[in-house]
This record gives structure tokens, sequence and C-alpha cells, in this order.
């Protein structure tokens, strides 16, 4: 009996002591289950894996704004950027047209009631706004690396954020990106075929510069293909070329310095179309290029001497000797010999 009551005593001991281990009390906790945790915190491995963000591909049909950067390791950087040039572009433009609606209210408001303005407030208040979106602008995997595209919802806008953006970029002293390269407006994506591009580029067209009741004026195809071995450049050049022969033939064809760009850009199946004027001015739509010209422009009329200098006050900048500093020599005579002479 005396056993018995020893090996049960023994026994429950065993008992508390494994309990004791596996329950984590103080900080032996887990010794029995490979390893265990510290105090009772659950591992890495015990926790689920936070559900990725499911964002929408690049297919036929998107509005937005084509980027790329020079490092691909700044994709992220760009983007956080590029949200914020749109933001800000976006809330500029805004605001003007609430001034001018402000404007336009107080004209029309004159000699109401209190009651029917009020009526009014409330009603501005129960409409959405046109132009702040929950979510006005979403990025869509491009699956190249170093280019991203920005979604945006009408191309009317697309155009006025985009001239904002670069209007903004060259009066800004010092630039107004670091890692955006090149931003470029897309009006539309269609699928990489020629025919599918042709017609695209048709409906484009016909509300710009390049339409057939239009003036004449001088126009350029731009062609450039990434990861997409099918769609040829030549091919795509001449089917545009072909239509615009058809239905506008006043217009011509300048390599050099077009007044209007068609602009083709091809990243797998998908081909981002865009109708671009000041597309040369702009340095083929580079931001970070067209800030630093205007930011070497800036410099170079700071280093020139004002217009307005008298004739002397420029000679002395420009390093040229007046009369009384003059090197050349006199004769015998007193008088001033011309580099180009000899004296008598």
């Amino acid at each position: 009996m005396a056993d018995n009551g020893k090996s049960g005593s023994s026994s429950a001991k065993r008992k508390h002591a494994d309990r004791d281990a596996g329950s984590g009390r103080g900080q032996g906790g887990g010794e029995r289950g490979q390893g265990g945790n510290r105090g009772g915190r659950r591992g890495a491995g015990q926790f689920g894996k936070r559900p990725k963000r499911k964002r929408q591909e690049l297919r036929s049909g998107l509005v937005g704004f084509l980027m790329t950067t020079q490092n691909i390791r700044d994709d992220r950087r760009c983007i956080n950027e590029c949200y914020s040039l749109l933001n800000k572009a976006e809330e500029e433009l805004r605001q003007d047209n609430d001034d001018g609606h402000e404007t336009k209210d107080a004209a029309s408001t004159a000699g109401q009631s209190i009651e029917d303005l009020l009526q009014q407030e409330i009603d501005e208040l129960s409409k959405p706004d046109a132009m702040s979106r929950a979510s006005s602008f979403n990025e869509a995997d491009v699956g190249c690396k170093g280019m991203m595209f920005i979604v945006s919802d009408s191309p009317v806008e697309c155009r006025a954020l985009s001239d904002a953006i670069y209007n903004k970029a060259i009066a800004t002293s010092g630039g107004i990106c670091r890692f955006i390269q090149r931003f470029l407006p897309v009006q539309i994506t269609c699928r990489a075929a020629p025919d599918v591009i042709a017609k695209t580029v048709r409906q484009l067209l016909e509300h710009s510069p390049l339409s057939a009741s239009s003036p004449q004026t001088t126009f350029k195809v731009h062609f450039k293909s990434r990861y997409n071995s099918t769609l040829k450049r030549d091919t795509a050049i001449s089917e545009i070329g072909q239509m615009l022969l058809d239905t506008a033939p006043q217009h011509k064809a300048d390599m050099k310095n077009p007044a209007v760009v068609i602009s083709l850009e091809v990243i797998k199946n998908v081909c981002c179309v865009s109708v671009l004027e000041n597309f040369m001015a702009r340095s083929r739509y580079n931001l970070s290029e067209t800030s630093r010209k205007a930011e070497d422009k800036r410099h170079a009329a700071e280093d020139q001497p004002p217009a307005n200098l008298p004739s002397k006050e420029k000679g002395e900048q420009a390093g040229v000797p007046d009369d009384d500093t003059d090197n050349t020599g006199d004769n015998a005579g007193g008088k001033r010999i011309s580099p180009t002479t000899t004296a008598a």
C-alpha cells in the first residue's frame, strides 16, 4: 500500500510538471512542443499570411498615365511621387472650378430669399462632387520592370492634369520630381494589333488637330515596343499613315519637328495610344528632362547682362576694352591704328 501511495504521488508530480512545461508558465513554456515559445507568445508560423491586395492588370479600354523610372528599385517611390503630383494637380483644378462656380453663383443668386439659398446649398451638398472621388487614381500592373501605369477616369481630365503638371515643372525652380522619368498621358489602351490600333487612332483623331476638318498641320507616329515580337514597327506606322492619307490627306508628315504626335507605346499585348501636342517641347514627354531644360534656361537667362544697359557697360561686361584701354598702339601722329593695318 505504501508503494502504491508513493507511485501515485510521483505520477501526480510528473503530471503537474508536464502541465507546467507545456503551458508556458514562467519562461520555460513549450519545451515539449518542439522548442515552444517563450512566455506563451505565438510563433511566426502560427500567424496566417496577409492577403495581397489584388491589382488590375494593364488591359484594353483604360485611360491614365504611363510612367518610367531609371532605377527599377525606385518603382514604388515613383508610384508615390506620381500620386502626389496628380493629387496636387487635381486639387488645383478643383479650386479653379470652384472659383468659377462661386462667381457664377453670386450673380445668379441675387435677389433670392434665404429659404431658397438654404435649399440650394442642401441640394449642392447632396450631389456627389465629380472631382472629389474617393479613389481618383489606381495602379494597374504593367508586368514590366521600370514601368508603371496609373488609371484615371476620363481622357479630358487626363490631358488637363498632364498639362498642369508639365506647366508646373517648367515654372518651378529645382524641379518637381526625383524618380519619375517619362510621364505620358494615355487617352486609351487597346489590343496590340494593326487593325485595332488603326481603328482606335481613327476615333481619337476625330477630336484632334489631325481631324479631316482641321487645317493643315504636321504629324509624326512615335512607336515603341516592349516584350512584343509580333507587332512590327513598320507595319503599325504604315497602317496609321495610310489611314491618315485616306481620311485627312491635307496633313503632312514631319519627322523632326511635328506639331502633333501619334504615340503608340506597346507593352506585351496592349498598346497605349495618345494624340499629343508639344511632344518635342516637352522632351518626348520626359518630365525630368523637361524640368532640367527649364532650369538650364533660367540659369542662362540669369548669366546674361540686362538688355537695357548702356553700350559702354555692355562692352565692359563682355570683356571688350574701351577707347582708353586700347592696346593696338598709336602712330607718331597720335592716331589710332587698326589691328588690320600697319603704320606708315
